[in-house]
């Protein structure tokens, strides 16, 4: 029995099998990373067409909502944005005069699925929240 216990044979064969099997989950994990990285690139992109929108209208008008939505659905993502910083013209048609700066902020949350177990239906996840600020200045002057 003692010969039995003390002889290791086998185990350099149980470590490597321990180790391909770390090294799988960490290279699907690095592959699901990269869809965290293209999802921020499609909120920056999204931040810097909103704005350019506004600051070429120089109002938030319908067409800013319109692309924010053309844009959830191509990417498959529910994006949402704020208009802060900035002072209108006119309130009620949200016209923003020449040269008034404003900031655009887009808004989401990836959820980061780390694993999902056999026997249950909520996978093990993390949300990751990601936000893109872009300054924008008005290139309509609106007359008083």
């Amino acid at each position: 029995m003692r010969k039995f216990i003390k002889d290791r044979k086998g185990s350099l064969f149980v470590e490597l099998i321990i180790k391909l099997i770390v090294i799988a989950i960490l290279l699907l994990n690095a592959i699901n990373l990269f869809d965290v990285v293209l999802k921020y690139q499609h909120v920056s992109f999204a931040s810097k067409t909103i704005a350019q929108t506004v600051e070429l209208e120089g109002a938030l008008t319908s067409l800013a909502y319109d692309q924010m939505d053309n844009m959830n659905s191509n990417f498959g993502m529910d994006m949402s944005f704020d208009i802060s910083n900035v002072s209108y013209f006119n309130a009620s048609a949200h016209t923003i005069q020449f040269r008034d700066p404003f900031t655009i902020t887009i808004s989401y949350t990836y959820k980061y699925i780390i694993a999902t177990p056999l026997f249950t239906a909520t996978p093990v996840s993390i949300d990751i929240p990601m936000r893109a600020t872009v300054n924008g200045m008005s290139e309509v002057y609106w007359k008083p």
